[in-house]
This record gives C-alpha cells, structure tokens and sequence, in this order.
C-alpha cells in the first residue's frame, strides 16, 4: 500500500514539474528571443539612418557639386522654374561617389538629383526599376519632411524610406537636393539583417490595422499579407513594437518570430531527459523505502523479544502472546504493558529501600571531616595544575602531585622557602630552563599552606604582548631592536634606509660605533640620543633599554627640517653676533641678537600680564609704532591710541574674541606714527593660559608689511596689465584670423574650381600640378588659422562647446575614414578594436572629430614605417575612455610638457622632418577639458606613446545595444 501511494504521488509530481519546467523554459526562452528581436530591430535601425548619411553623403562630396556646376553650364535652366525637359535615362551612376566610399551601404531602390525647384536631373536604380510618378516631381512638403530624418511614408500605395539631403555651394546657396528611396520589403528588411539574423529566428514587418505582413526575412513560411492574428497559433512572437527611429506617417511595425514546433523540438531532450532523471530518483527512493520499513519491522520484532525475557529475567514470567504473528507492534505492547505492572507492584517495596539510602548517605556526609574535605581541594588544584605546599616547623610537605614535581624540577622545598609570597619566582630548572611562578599564602583554606603555580607561558606571553606594543611596524619613522652583542634583532619597514646605510641586515652585527652606543645605554639604563645621515636626511635615534638589559629599542625621527633651521638660526647669530660684537662688547650677547634680529626683520615683540597689568615691549616694536624705545610705558592704551580709529574696532573686538575663545589670531591693520606717516602691520597674537583654562597672558609679535603690500599691490596691478595684454593678442588673433580666411576660401574655392576644370581645361599640365600646390597650401594655411582662432577663443574665455547625444562608433569611423590613407601612406598599420555595445556620449560631434584626427595624425606622423597604431575603448562607470597606442618615437616627460604648451614642438631626430604649428595636442587637451573630459599621455622615449581620452556618457532611460560600428574591429592600413 505505502509502495501503491509513493508511485501515485510520484506520477502527479511527474506531470506538475513537467508542466512548471516547460513554462520556465518559454519564458527563458521568450526573453532570449526578445533580446534577439531588440539587436535585430536596431538593425534595422541602423538601415534606416545608414540610408539618411547615405543621403547626405553623396550631398556633401566634392563630385556632387562638381556634377550640379557641370549640368549648370550646359542646360542654362537649373534654376529656371518655367523650363521643361524631359526625365532622364535611370542607372547613370556618374555622379555617385566611388564605390568604396559607400562600400558598407545598402543602396537604396532610387537615388534622385533634384534641382531647387524639385524637378530631377539625375537618378539612379541598381534595380533597374520604373520610377513611380510621385517621385517625377516631389511635393515641397515631403522634401521637408525627410530632410532632418528618414521618413516613412506609404507614397503610391507602396511604403517607403525617404530620405533627402541639401547640397550647398562653396559660398552657402543651395544648388539642389539628393533623394533616396527604399521600398519596405523582404529584400530590404534581409540586407538590413545581413549575416547576424538566427537560423531559427524570422523577423517581419507589419502594416495596417488589422495588421498583415509586408516584409518577411522567410516568406516561405510566413507569405506577405498574412494577418498578424494569425500567428500566434504557429509562432511565439516578441518584439511587436513601433520604430524608435526616423519620422513616419504610417503604423509600422517590427516583430521577431520562432515556429512553436522548433521550440518544442529544442526543448523535448530537455524535458525528456529531466523526466528520466526524476523517474530514476523515484525508483531509488521506493525501493530505499521498501528496505527501510522490512528492517523497521525485523527490529521491532527483535526488540518484542527482548522485553519478553527481560521481564522473565526479572519477574520469572513474561506477557503471553494474544495476537497472530505478523503484528509485531501489537505484540511489542503487550509485553510493555506487562512490564509496566510488574515495576509499578515493585515500585512500594524500593520505596523504604530508597529512603534508608538516604538516610545512611546523609549520615555519612555529616561524618566527613576537614582532613578529607581538604583532599579533595588538593585533588582539585591538583587537575588544575596548582601545587600545594604545607609548611610546618620549617619543613615542607608537597600535598600535591603537581607540588612533588615542582620541587624535583627545581632543587628541593628550600627554593620556595626562600620565596616571597606575591612576588614571582625566577627559578632555572633541572634542565637549565627559567621557570617563573606565582606564590599565594592560603592561611583560609589551610594553615601555613602555599599555592605554587608555573606561570612561565603566561609571563612570556605578556612579555612578547609588550614588546609588540612597543614594536609598531605601521611606524612612518625607523623602529629597530639591538641586542646587547649588537645583533639587529628586528626592524620595520621604515628602517630600510637605516639599514642600507648601515649595510646591514637583520641578524647581522650593526657598526662599531653603534654598538659603543647600545653597551653605553645598557649599562647606564638610560636612554641615549644619536643623530645619523642617511642620504640629504638627518634623523636622531632614541636608543632606550629594555627592563632586561637584553636589548635596547631604537627610535628614529626625522629632524632633517630642525636641523636646518638650527643651521640658519646658528648662521644667523652668527652673523648678527659678529655686528654686535664690532659695535658694543659691552651687551649681553643674547640680548643684542635679539634687538638686532627684531630690527632686520622690522619684527616687534610684545606681552601683557593679565594678572598683574604688566606690560613688555621690545625696541623694534616701539620704532614699528613710530615711538623712541621706553619714551613711554608699554601698555594697551598707549598701544590702541596709535591704531588707525578706522580700524579701531576692527583690532579690539578680535582681541576680545581671542580671549573669549582662547585662540591665537592674525591682524591686519594700520597704525599712525607721531609724524602723521601711515604703516601697514601684521600682528600674530597668543593667548596662554593656566591648567585650568584661566587667561594668564597675551603675547606676540609685530610685523611692518608695508613695503610688501606696496610689492603685492604692484604685483597685481602688473597681473592686470598683463591681462588686458593677453586679451588684446587674443582679439587681434582672433581678428586677424578672420581677415585671412576671407581671402583664403576664395583662393581654396578657385583652385579647387580650376583643379576640377569646370570652366575648361587648363592646356599647361604643369599649372594643374601648381593648382594642387595653392589648394593644398590653402586648406593648410586655413586649418592653422582656425587652430589660432579656437587658441585665441580658449585663452580669452569665449569657447564654447555644443554638446549633444553622439554615437562614438560613428566619430572612430569618420577618424579612421580620414586617416587611413595618411596611415597607409606612410606603412603605417592602423587597427580599431572597439565594442559593439558603446552607449551615447555627450560630446560636440565635430570638436570630438577634430580632436581624433589630431592625436590619430599625430601617432602616423611621427611613427616610422612598419609601426602599429590600435585605437580601444573601455566603458567605465561615467566616461568611454579612447586610447590610442603608437610604436612610435616616443617623447621623454618633459616633451611631453611641452607638447601639452601652444606654439611647442618637439624636436626629432629621425632623418625626416615633421611640418605643424604645435597646436594639435594642445587643442586636443582643451576640446576634451571643455568637453568635461579628459586627455592624459603616457610616453617611452624611443619605444611609443600612449594617449587617453575621456568622453562623459550621455543620460539616457532606456539601455540598450547600439549599432555596430561601419568598419571591422581590426582594420589594418598596410603600406603595399
């Protein structure tokens, strides 16, 4: 029965966990999907904004405008609004870019020039596809709307991606407008996808209400036009939500999808093997419960049979059986119950037996004398290895074991007959060991009794304790111990300079004269002071002797700073010592170094007495107040009555606010002299008092500060003027700047026009090779000025950053679009090695672009032929953290100082020389300052340089992966 039930509730068990199991797994699985669904969504997300810089792109390139001046000059009706003429043949793609340039670009179905009043003049379809006639002549409105985003729009009962980008000319007007289209279908949601979609996974878009299928990554097993109601029968789908990005006019959206037959098809082994699993546990459960209830049964019936003869044993008779065999427990209670009587009928008769027990046991302990109760304690201190020792007419008697022993272990009773009660015992033993023990005298317990117990652990114990304490190894200064052979028995790590100067280890004899000084302190159990060199420091060491006389601890302090204030304070007396000397032999020495100190230093010294009113005033302070030295008595009144009355109340309430707080102060205040002359002054005032807090004296000094406010008042009327200098260097470079970029677009513009030849050819090949030269002088010319401009803006506080939410993925891209071929160029290797999920930062897109390229051509200028340059990022908790690593010539710290500076460079010696104004890292560390970043270099003369960027991350609420970079993680430019 008990087997029946447990496979039952198994079986239930079974099917509960099979179905709890199988819902964990969806859900699980449902979130992994609908992560999926969230990377393949931005995919298309991605597609969506490739397709707007796609747009803009092919407007901002040299060839577009080159192609609109072209077409400008042989129709004569570009602007002309009453023209006509007819569409022009479609897949001319002559006034594309290269193809490299768009190498990772989905192209879309159109790509349209519109002229300005929206009529096309060139378009291109890698489809070869038939134009719709909505797009012959696009509405004003729909060009708005797609300029700022891609629009998504059902134009012609076919929704589209439109997306449309200005072209302007070199002088600002607009010349026309690049239009790309993209129809919303299977094709483009799969290039959208390219190589990262699951082979299980589907994803589709979905249009309308009620919603159907447009566009399928497998339209073998979803068709378009089938209604979204109907899937959630055959699929588990997530990621049903609306786009996130560009504008749209119609209700699109994104859905990831799973056929439910692949799910249960991945999750049957799972849950198969589970089940089996559990069946095996069951089996093994059963079966262990089956030998448990047999050998319960075997037990009980052995235990029946032994209360049986154990109550014939006792009683002569046993329970008779009244049951079948089989019912062992009914058996095993019947011969309880007969047990049960049988010791309730003795129970009477043990009664007297107990209580004449008692009463023999009571008797007894009253008998007990004091002699045995004293065994017994002897017995106790005995296990607690206490000796006792009894003293009787001089002779001693070990009443202990542990006492025997103490008196074999050191030479008889007649060691601790000597001993004071109270007083350790310092004893060595049969085996030349010292052994300390504690005496006590315990007259209460036992006449002329002593308790003897061995101490020698405990005290060393707390001699080790001790020492420690007075060992510390987290000492800032040198700690050392000696013995009194000399040995270096220990040092902390402060010591190491000691050490090294000593050229000694631990273990080893310190010098000669070191070991005079530990004898001399040992012997003298005094302390000693001695003052060593070590390297430009002076320490002075504390020898101090330990109780022992084993040993002496060192302790060093560093007086480097005492002793060369004593040297200046010794070469100073020296000096006034000598002036004393050769005017008057006849003052005090000390009195005369005083006043003549006080009178170099036009320093005063001055103290009241608050107790008896006195007051003292050296010579100097007198000639500070203007006053001839002791023409009057010294006292506050006479002091207040040459303060300035403007600052009267000012010096008065500070001094009783001193008083009131017991603190030191510091004054600034004028004083008049007799004369009507003015005087700055500096007053440094003490307040002391008694071990009870009570005021006792005021006291300080006086200090004419006259002359060095004249300096300091000078000194910042300089600052200004420099200023005002700095500011009109700023503003003259700033002015200049923009006088020379008028001239300079328009030598660029024209150079660039004749270059191009879109006026006619230049018949003189050697002109266009002196064109190049103007053009590429010009540009260069023109980043200078702008670089002088952003320094001048920089140094007169104008520059201004415009941060906005920028993908960092996009920046590394262009930086690396415009470098590679410098990199390759020069056979330099560039690697990008970068994470897929970087988040937002909050930079300016082009000073943050300006700032790549500085430091990327900088690590390609100046890194020789076959060099590597890897640019990473890091995300850490604030910032994304740029570090760009060249193997190039590296700079040593003070070049790194310099290159830091304006107008620095660094001279190379490498045998070819490096153009530059010196101003790129340190535009770059100040776009990053201003930026809230920041840039750091790190740099090995001759090995390379590392340089980190720091850019704060955005504030976003919703997390999520960004779009993959548009160049590899590992991007190589290799010189061929």
């Amino acid at each position: 029965m008990a087997v029946t039930s447990a496979v039952a509730i198994w079986l239930a068990l079974d099917q509960y966990h099979t179905n709890a199991l199988s819902k964990i797994y969806e859900e699980d699985f449902t979130a992994r999907l609908h992560d999926q669904a969230q990377r393949d969504r931005m995919r298309f997300n991605d597609a969506v904004r490739q397709q707007y810089q796609t747009s803009h792109l092919i407007a901002d390139t040299a060839k577009m405008q080159q192609t609109i001046q072209v077409l400008i000059a042989n129709s004569g009706n570009w602007n002309d609004a009453e023209a006509s003429f007819d569409l022009p043949d479609g897949n001319d793609a002559s006034w594309l870019p290269d193809r490299a340039i768009l190498r990772n670009t989905h192209i879309p179905d159109f790509l349209l020039l519109l002229d300005p009043q929206l009529r096309v003049r060139k378009r291109f379809s890698p489809y070869h596809a038939t134009l719709p006639d909505v797009y012959i002549r696009p509405s004003q409105l729909l060009i708005e709307k797609s300029l700022h985003q891609t629009l998504m729009s059902e134009q012609a009962g076919v929704p589209s991606l439109i997306s449309t980008a200005k072209v302007f000319g070199p002088t600002g007007d607009l010349l026309g407008y690049v239009m790309a289209i993209s129809e919303i279908n299977s094709e483009l949601l799969l290039a959208s996808q390219k190589t990262f979609l699951a082979t299980d996974n589907i994803v589709v878009i979905a249009l309308g209400r009620p919603e159907v299928v447009i566009a399928s990554s497998d339209e073998a097993q979803i068709k378009l036009g089938t209604p979204m109601a109907q899937l959630s029968e055959r699929f588990i789908v997530t990621g049903n939500t609306f786009f996130d990005y560009g504008s749209s006019e119609i209700q699109t959206n994104f859905l990831s999808l799973i056929p439910r037959a692949r799910f249960k098809a991945l999750m049957e082994p799972v849950i198969s093997q589970d089940r089996q699993q559990r069946a095996l546990l069951a089996a093994l459960l059963i079966g262990l419960l089956i030998l448990t209830l047999t050998y319960l049964m075997r037990r009980i019936g052995v235990l029946t049979t032994k209360v049986a003869l154990f109550s014939e044993h006792l009683f002569g008779r046993s329970a008779p059986s009244q049951v079948s065999d089989g019912d062992e427990l009914h058996k095993m209670e019947q011969q309880f119950n007969h047990l049960t009587q049988e010791i309730i009928a003795s129970r009477d008769a043990l009664k007297e037996q107990t209580r004449l027990k008692v009463e023999a046991i009571l008797q007894r302990a009253q008998a007990e004398t004091d002699f045995e109760r004293l065994n017994i304690l002897m017995a106790v201190t005995d296990a607690l290895g206490v000796g006792v020792l009894k003293i009787v007419n001089q002779e001693t008697i070990a009443k202990t074991a542990v006492m025997q022993r103490f008196l074999d272990d050191c030479g008889g009773a007649k060691t601790f007959l000597q001993a004071t009660p109270g007083v350790d015992l310092e004893v060595e033993d049969a085996h030349h060991n010292q052994r300390t023990f504690e005496i006590i005298r315990a007259d209460t317990i036992g006449k002329d009794l002593m308790l003897v117990t061995d101490v020698t652990e405990r005290r060393q114990q707390d001699r080790v304790i001790h020492d420690l304490a007075l060992f510390p190894q987290q000492n800032p200064s040198p700690v050392i111990r000696i013995s009194k052979k000399g040995t270096l028995l220990n040092a902390n790590p402060a010591s190491q300079s000691l050490m090294e100067d000593w050229n000694v280890a631990e273990g080893d004899l310190v010098p000669a004269h070191i070991r005079k000084v530990v004898l001399r302190t040992l012997d003298d159990h005094e302390n000693f002071h001695q003052d060593v060199v070590i390297g430009e420091s002076i320490f002075t060491i504390v020898f101090s002797p330990s109780p022992d006389g084993e040993y002496v601890n060192g302790y060093g302090m560093d007086i480097t700073s005492l002793k060369v204030a004593e040297m200046a304070l010794k070469n100073a007396n020296d000096v006034l010592e000598q002036r004393v000397n050769n005017r008057t032999r006849e003052m005090k020495r000390s009195e005369s170094n005083l006043k003549n100190a006080q009178r170099i230093a036009h320093l005063g010294s001055w103290s009241h007495n608050l107790q008896t009113g006195d007051s003292y005033w050296s010579e100097e302070h007198y000639r500070i107040l203007g006053l001839v030295p002791d023409s009057v008595p010294p006292s506050l009144e006479t002091f207040f009555d040459t303060v300035h009355p403007d600052d009267l109340s000012y010096v008065e309430s500070s001094i009783r606010e001193a008083m009131a707080d017991l603190h030191d102060y510091v004054l600034e205040y004028r004083v008049v002299h007799p004369n009507g002359a003015i005087r700055m002054i500096e007053e440094l005032g003490q307040v002391t008092t008694d071990s009870f807090g009570r005021l006792l004296e005021l006291s300080g000094s006086l200090l004419d500060i006259t002359e060095r406010k004249k300096v300091e008042t000078e000194l910042r009327i300089a600052k200004e003027h420099a200023e005002m200098a700095s500011r009109a260097k700023s503003s003259f470079l700033a002015n200049m700047s923009h006088e020379l970029r008028t001239p300079l677009n328009a030598i660029i513009g024209f150079s660039d026009l004749m270059t191009n030849e879109i006026l006619g050819p230049v018949s003189n090949p050697q002109y266009m090779s002196y064109l190049k030269d103007i053009h590429d002088s010009g540009q260069h010319l023109l980043s200078v000025i702008n670089d002088v401009l952003d320094v001048s803006k920089i140094e007169a506080g104008k520059f201004t950053i415009d941060t906005q939410d920028v993908h960092l993925s996009e920046l590394l891209e262009k930086a690396y679009r415009f470098t590679a071929g410098q990199a390759q160029a020069a056979g330099v290797r560039l690697k990008m090695d970068f994470d897929d999920n970087l988040p937002l930062i909050k930079a300016d897109p082009r000073k943050s672009l300006q700032l790549l390229l500085n430091i990327l051509s900088n690590a390609t200028k100046f890194t020789p032929e076959g060099g590597t340059i890897t640019v990473e990022t890091t995300l850490e908790i604030t910032h994304v953290r740029v570090k760009v690593t060249d193997t190039g010539i590296g700079m040593t710290p003070r070049e790194v100082a310099r290159a830091l500076q304006p107008f620095e460079q660094i001279d190379t010696r490498l045998e070819r020389r490096y153009e530059g104004t010196g101003l790129g890292l340190y535009l770059s560390k100040m776009f990053a300052k201003h930026g809230n970043g920041n840039l750091e270099i790190s740099s090995i003369k001759g090995k390379g340089t590392i340089i980190s960027i720091t850019f704060p991350l955005a504030d976003l609420h919703i997390h999520k992966p960004l779009t993959p970079p548009q160049i590899p993680h590992d991007v190589e430019s290799n010189h061929s």
